[in-house]
């Protein structure tokens, strides 16, 4: 049964990208004019999708907007979404089959996985990532609140991997309760 709910959700995606592909260019020419951190801001907050339209999880959860909001806060350039990335991530967290179980496949280069749900993207990206390092310029004291919930155990890659410049794309998915990005260059 869960085979075939896992199967499904790929299906979906599959058939999903190929339906909207043309979408995405519109909505990555719209992420580069959007230049600035109040621009980023002013999209997350009306929740303008930097995401192409291509997936469940892109759609349901706006994490693009999310992530590259955040990423310019701290000083990062923003990320360009990344279908092989995605199918990457999902791949990782689907045959995790609930644990956090890292799966670098061919072109990524880059992994964090964390415990999250539909809802949750933004607080598993500051809060579970960006919070291991709570002095990262931008962050401006909120992993005061962010980090509740979140045992770090004196890590820092994931916020290392989440705002490195090393890599220009990036894809995310949720499945069994793990969120996972893989990050790469193409």
């Amino acid at each position: 049964m869960q085979f075939l709910s896992v199967f499904i959700q790929v299906l979906f995606l599959v058939a999903a990208h190929v339906l909207a592909l043309p979408t995405h260019n519109a909505e990555q020419a719209t992420l580069k004019e959007a230049t600035n951190l109040d621009d980023l801001h002013h999209h997350h907050e009306t929740g303008l999708n930097f995401a192409p339209s291509t997936s469940l999880v892109a759609r349901d959860t706006d994490y693009m907007s999310v992530l590259n909001y955040w990423r310019v806060r701290v000083g990062a350039p923003a990320l360009t979404w990344s279908a092989k990335l995605q199918a990457n991530a999902l791949d990782t967290v689907v045959s995790g089959n609930g644990q956090m179980i890292h799966k670098l496949n061919p072109g990524t280069f880059g992994q964090v996985l964390a415990p999250g749900n539909p809802g949750s993207f933004e607080n598993v990206f500051v809060g579970g990532w960006l919070c291991e390092l709570p002095g990262l310029p931008g962050l401006n004291g909120c992993c005061v609140e962010w980090s509740k919930g979140w045992l770090y155990l004196g890590q820092t890659k994931h916020a290392e991997i989440v705002t490195s410049t090393a890599y220009s794309h990036i894809g995310c998915a949720l499945a069994n309760g793990i969120w996972g990005c893989d990050l790469g260059n193409a």
